[in-house]
């Protein structure tokens, strides 16, 4: 397997288990211990292995039958691009909006710097101001919840 088909092989593992099953336990086997994560869920990047844990339960508590598809990856150097799509069902809070019960779909990109066969760095970006809506609560909501996170 070459170098850059063993990253993407990684990323998909990573993909099934930890966001997809939302399996806590395998995060170490996917993650380096001081990740760096900036999404779009935080103001500030995730730093740690606990804080992205916690990221990582808290989607799961939120949506259920969480559903990701890798649609494209590319790999240059130690970097990861891909493009994916997120579908489930919404049974917890969400970024402030409580539970609705209502299935969504969104759509992401992401890109993992992965280093002897760690996600060192993630940068994910998605459009979950589609996701807010879908739930009913509308664009308001989501500008709301950013702009009391967002420091100045």
């Amino acid at each position: 397997m070459t170098p850059e088909e063993q990253k993407k092989a990684h990323l998909r593992g990573y993909f099934q288990e930890v966001v997809r099953k939302g399996d806590l336990a395998a995060i170490p086997d996917f993650v380096a211990p001081d990740i760096v994560f900036w999404g779009p869920y935080s103001s500030e990047p995730i730093r740690g292995i606990k804080g992205f844990t916690e990221l990582i339960a808290m989607l799961h508590a939120a949506f259920d039958d969480f559903q990701i598809t890798e649609e494209e990856m590319v790999v240059e150097g130690d970097t990861v691009a891909t493009r994916w799509t997120a579908s489930g069902f919404h049974r917890g809070e969400f970024m402030g909006t409580g539970p609705s019960g209502e299935p969504f779909r969104f759509t992401g990109t992401g890109f993992y710097r992965i280093v002897d066969d760690k996600i060192v760095e993630a940068w994910s970006l998605n459009n979950s101001v589609e996701v807010i809506r879908q739930l009913g609560e509308g664009p308001t909501a989501y500008t709301a919840t950013i702009t009391t996170t967002r420091k100045n």
